[in-house]
């Protein structure tokens, strides 16, 4: 077995690039999302309640009181997705 291969897990560029385009996009919109409102991606919706943001996916349901928080949250979690599934 080659070093190269050892410990790391192959990862889906078709996974790899929704995520990008979907973070591409819910940036864009974020901003003017009225209360009751949602962006929904392959990955992820996000919708404005009255005093919260909400995110969910398969994994989780986060709420944040602002769309910044909200937003670094949701790069950082397909971020550290993309690191441990290259690392195993």
């Amino acid at each position: 077995m080659s070093a190269l291969a050892e410990g790391f897990e192959q990862i889906d560029i078709f996974t790899v690039l929704r995520e990008i385009n979907d973070i591409e996009l819910i940036e864009k919109k974020i901003n003017g999302l009225m209360p009751g409102s949602k962006i929904s991606t392959a990955t992820c919706e996000v919708e404005s309640e009255n005093k919260f943001i909400v995110v969910r996916s398969c994994d989780f349901e986060e709420l944040f009181t602002s769309t910044d928080s909200a937003l670094k949250y949701i790069k950082s979690y397909f971020e550290g997705n993309k690191k441990s599934a290259s690392s195993n």
